[in-house]
């Protein structure tokens, strides 16, 4: 019960930062066809590597949330959300 609950917690967080992540993209390149920056942003979260040689034509601020992207699906955002959430140590008394 408790590792479905994790992996359902990991599976949203990546679906809310994938659409973050692709409304950040539309709203700083409006121009660009949202599947083609949906493509990106996938590529980016998921780390694979592939592009539509789209990404030197974006914004400076599209290009800056790449990279988020791409450093949030390295480190991976459960880690991301216990280091932002601060868990508390338990002390131990030697």
């Amino acid at each position: 019960d408790s590792t479905v609950r994790k992996a359902f917690a990991i599976a949203l967080m990546y679906a809310a930062l994938l659409f973050t992540g692709s409304a950040l993209l539309l709203t700083f390149d409006p121009q660009v066809p949202y599947l083609h920056l949906l493509f990106e942003a996938i590529s980016a979260l998921a780390t694979v590597g592939v592009s539509c040689n789209l990404t030197p034509s974006l914004s400076m601020a599209s290009q800056g949330t790449l990279m988020f992207l791409m450093y949030i699906g390295r480190i991976g955002p459960m880690t991301l959300f216990l280091v932002l959430l601060g868990r508390k140590r338990q002390k131990i008394d030697i």
